[in-house]
């Protein structure tokens, strides 16, 4: 079985238009309907979540 490789410049894009970005724009950025891919994207890029709205929001410092 293939490994599918993610992209992460349009979600790089997608953060310089926005501040805060919701889940499922990031998902659309990256292509997929897995949370767990996302967040393995934003892991070494040093993401900041949102305290309200359980987490919602996420943006890069």
């Amino acid at each position: 079985m293939r490994t599918v490789h993610f992209v992460l410049q349009p979600l790089l894009d997608r953060f310089q238009r926005l501040r805060a970005v919701t889940m499922p724009e990031m998902k659309a950025a990256l292509g997929t309907r897995v949370d767990m891919t996302v967040i393995r994207k934003l892991g070494p890029l040093g993401y900041l979540t949102s305290y309200s709205h359980r987490g919602g929001y996420h943006t890069l410092p």
